[in-house]
């Protein structure tokens, strides 16, 4: 068998019992998702192929690979352009479905952004096992958990907790308490979210929330100013403080409404995500789902226009783990 390459074509001389050598040209297309081959014409062998047949198979090697080069752009200018539909309908359908919801809200709902807020169940409430009780009110009032932990105040930093109290005559007394006995420290999520945790627990001093609003955590669970079950921050600013003191490494960053969030995901996401998209319907790296989501973490890492450079060099890869 002779063979004769021209790019990615190949040329092919193939010897069949009872009939002509026959030359056939092979070309790998990546559209067609198989070689395509091409029958030029019947050689025969024991004279040769003579100059004017040479030419005329090289022409028909060069017009094959052409052909199939124009296929292969129109195939992946149509690969960019399904990912480009496919990022496109995802984000559309998330805005269409926030801007349904806002407009179907009450007034009071319609807020720029997510607050976030602080809840504490303080040391009386959490040794007496009313937590679960106190997650179920989070729940049943809309919040969503952002982050948790269990705190052990010392008294210096219930002191910096409660600096704005400092000049109050109890201020040592309640410090004293905060830093007695481990408590539960909770981020909540929601629109006027510190607005909405006040409501939910209530006025400060117990006996009050039992007569104004009995259904409050403080009317439930609490025993006296000092002892009122749990702590919220009294507006969003104050929030973002005691949030910022407990949880020193939590992103407080307000969520973008729909229009900033589009603007940021068509200026910074969009190219990145359709370039990845297509890379990876190119490759089909894997049938296995989570093989394949660890291919695309790995290209966006590799791929990603805004990492930083350290000494002139490309920052540290984060390790994906298998």
């Amino acid at each position: 068998m002779a063979e004769e390459e021209s790019a990615a074509a190949t040329a092919a001389i193939v010897e069949e019992e009872g009939v002509p050598t026959r030359l056939w040209v092979s070309v790998n297309s990546l559209s067609q998702k198989k070689p395509v081959t091409l029958f030029v014409e019947d050689v025969d062998k024991t004279r040769g192929a003579t100059s004017g047949e040479n030419a005329a198979v090289a022409s028909t090697v060069s017009d094959l690979v052409t052909e199939t080069i124009k296929a292969e752009i129109l195939y992946q200018q149509d690969q960019a352009k399904v990912a480009v539909e496919s990022v496109d309908s995802v984000v559309d359908e998330a805005i269409r479905t926030e801007l349904q919801h806002k407009a179907q809200a009450t007034t009071h709902d319609k807020v720029p952004y997510t607050e976030l807020t602080l809840a504490l169940i303080k040391p009386d409430a959490l040794k007496a096992g009313y937590e679960r009780e106190i997650r179920y009110t989070m729940q049943a009032h809309g919040f969503v958990i952002v982050h948790e932990s269990q705190i052990q105040f010392t008294n210096v930093r219930a002191a910096l907790f409660y600096d704005h109290h400092q000049d109050k005559p109890w201020f040592e007394k309640l410090t004293r308490y905060m830093s007695s006995a481990p408590v539960h420290a909770f981020v909540l999520g929601k629109v006027r979210a510190a607005r909405s945790w006040n409501v939910a627990i209530g006025p400060t001093d117990p006996e009050q929330a039992r007569k104004e609003s009995p259904l409050s955590l403080r009317a439930r669970f609490g025993k006296d100013i000092l002892r009122n079950a749990v702590h919220g921050s009294f507006n969003a600013a104050r929030a973002r403080h005691e949030i910022k003191l407990l949880f020193p490494n939590l992103i407080l960053d307000p969520l973008l409404d729909p229009p900033k969030a589009r603007f940021y995901f068509d200026k910074f996401l969009k190219k990145t995500l359709i370039e990845g998209l297509t890379a990876l319907a190119t490759a089909k790296p894997h049938s296995e789902p989570l093989q394949v989501i660890r291919w695309f973490a790995q290209w966006l890492q590799h791929h990603n226009p805004y990492r930083p450079f350290v000494d002139g060099k490309k920052h540290v890869e984060v390790v994906i783990p298998d």
